[in-house]
């Protein structure tokens, strides 16, 4: 994942600029699992992991196909 691909998710997430958020982009561009971002940037192993759920969340989302509710299935 680029790093503008990261902040168009964390923007589509509507997450603040917070320790954490950096953490997530630490692990999803780079090469750094959860808990050494978490020490890099000074927040939780927990929060980085709730970061981390809200971007892939917000990755599904943005994948989803969209589906008209007129539409039968």
């Amino acid at each position: 994942m680029t790093r503008t691909e990261f902040q168009g998710l964390a923007k589509a997430a509507r997450l603040r600029n917070t320790a954490s958020l950096e953490a997530a982009r630490m692990v999803l561009t780079g090469d750094m699992r959860p808990g050494e971002a978490a020490k890099a940037t000074g927040c939780s192993p927990q929060a980085v992991t709730n970061v981390l759920r809200k971007v892939k969340d917000a990755m599904a989302a943005a994948n989803a196909p969209e589906v008209d509710a007129l539409t039968p299935v």
